[in-house]
């Protein structure tokens, strides 16, 4: 991926990416130059660089990016040169640097809390887990439990009475559509994030969620599969 980036960009961007690893990860899409996204699960935020001009005298770059400034929030394009590139880049990355350590009255501690535990959990010790995806057979096996999982939520909401918890199991299968979607396009750290953030959402529902997405994970041996255990 890095060769088909220009050598000149990777090192203009390189010390920035680097100050704020934390908050990033990589886009693995071979359609783009250059891809990062704020690391949050809940955040649609991104910076893209999608093509390179070289006819010109000077290289010119089309980016996209959200959000476009601290006061709008939408997605913006727009075309640049290496060194307004750069600075447009540092100004994206300070900007949800900025909204990731802002708490407010919609960040939910007890979500962060437990998606925490789970990722420590299942931590994997790798040195490439944060830029290589899982191999095929473990990609199945992820795939296949959460198609039990589907079951197991689905199942519950057919029996559930009360609206809010109707409505959060709604929303714990949109994290499964996630997840599976993610599976062969993120490392395993991104999926093992993903899979944290389901769990931490189905055990803020109640612990008798939690055992009926859960549980298939331990039975069946599929925690030591990932982890390589």
């Amino acid at each position: 991926m890095k060769k088909k980036i220009p050598l000149t960009l990777i090192e203009s961007l390189k010390p920035l990416t680097d100050k704020f690893l934390d908050i990033l990860e990589p886009v693995l899409d071979e359609k783009l130059i250059y891809g990062v996204k704020d690391r949050d699960i809940e955040s649609d935020f991104f910076f893209h660089v999608t093509k390179q001009d070289y006819s010109t005298t000077q290289n010119i770059y089309t980016i996209t990016f959200k959000p476009r400034s601290r006061d709008i929030t939408v997605s913006h394009s727009t075309r640049k040169n290496l060194k307004s590139l750069t600075e447009e880049y540092e100004k994206w990355l300070r900007n949800v640097d900025q909204y990731n350590k802002i708490k407010t009255i919609y960040d939910d501690p007890i979500i962060e809390s437990y998606s925490k535990e789970f990722e420590n959990e299942f931590e994997i010790i790798e040195k490439n887990a944060a830029s290589e995806p899982f191999n095929l057979s473990q990609q199945l096996l992820i795939d296949n439990y959460l198609d039990k999982a589907q079951e197991k939520v689905l199942y519950l909401k057919e029996n559930e009475q009360d609206e809010t918890i109707s409505n959060h199991l709604d929303e714990l299968l949109k994290e499964i559509h996630n997840v599976k979607s993610a599976v062969p396009k993120e490392s395993k750290k991104q999926v093992i994030r993903r899979l944290s953030h389901f769990w931490a959402k189905a055990r803020k529902i109640g612990l008798d969620v939690l055992k009926e997405v859960f549980i298939n994970l331990i039975t069946e041996g599929i925690k030591k599969s990932l982890l390589g255990n």
